[in-house]
């Protein structure tokens, strides 16, 4: 069954991880995508896993956290897929820190791409949704709403989306578009590799002894989460705060 046929998606962050897995699955239930990076060729290689007899992928650079990027971007995604119904604002940057030991720099990147990206993307989208109703999916992340040490500016930013999430499901209901957020726990991206390089097995070991069902999650466990979110099986469902992370945040 496809799930989504004739739909038109925008996915920010769909050079990898959970984005490519999101875009690929969009795709093979019959959704037009358009995916949002700022690496041109990790865009590519994402379009080039899709399946083109069933809709087109679109690759489109940009830089989510920039006022004038982010409205270009949704006005060329728009245009190039003749309007918009699904929305998964998935880019996010993550660092370890506290308090004291965030500079100013590190705490402005977290926020601007993890919340600040997800305002202002949804902003223009909304504009486009408007005109027939659709569905908005943020990604935000357990520790958003269970915080542990040395996560502050990430924690914060995404305690953020989920809080942004429940306002614009208020907001938005009248103009048929539904908001919903999901909060993974650990799961295996390449974010992983760039944080800690050759100890990534040891450290995604480490972090699957923490859920409760044994392991870190997959991108496509995300991106299923993502599917039922956007389909018309979850026409009655907004404002919800899915949990996707293997029971961390009840353990």
């Amino acid at each position: 069954m496809m799930r989504l046929k004739g739909k038109k998606t925008l996915i920010t962050g769909g050079g990898s991880g959970i984005g490519r897995a999101a875009a690929i699955i969009f795709n093979r239930h019959g959704s037009e995508v358009s995916i949002v990076g700022r690496r041109e060729e990790n865009l590519l290689i994402t379009a080039s896993m899709t399946d083109k007899s069933l809709a087109p992928c679109h690759a489109i650079s940009g830089d989510i956290a920039n006022r004038e990027s982010a409205e270009l971007i949704v006005k060329e995604a728009a245009d190039k897929m003749g309007g918009m119904d699904i929305l998964f604002n998935n880019a996010g940057l993550y660092s370890h820190g506290s308090v004291e030991d965030t500079d100013e720099e590190q705490w402005n990147s977290l926020i601007d791409i993890n919340m600040k990206g997800t305002y202002l993307i949804s902003k223009h989208a909304i504009e486009v949704m408007k005109i027939r109703g659709g569905t908005i999916i943020n990604n935000a992340s357990t520790l958003g709403l269970k915080p542990v040490p040395n996560t502050a500016a990430y924690s914060a930013a995404k305690a953020g989306v989920v809080s942004l999430t429940k306002s614009m499901a208020l907001e938005l209901a009248g103009d048929r578009i539904r908001v919903n957020c999901i909060c993974p726990g650990v799961v295996e991206t390449p974010i992983h590799e760039e944080m800690h390089g050759e100890g990534t097995a040891d450290f995604l070991n480490e972090m699957a002894s923490f859920h409760p069902l044994g392991r870190v999650g997959a991108p496509e466990d995300i991106a299923y989460a993502a599917l039922f979110l956007a389909s018309d099986e979850a026409s009655w469902i907004t404002g919800a705060v899915l949990p996707v992370d293997g029971g961390i945040s009840c353990a």
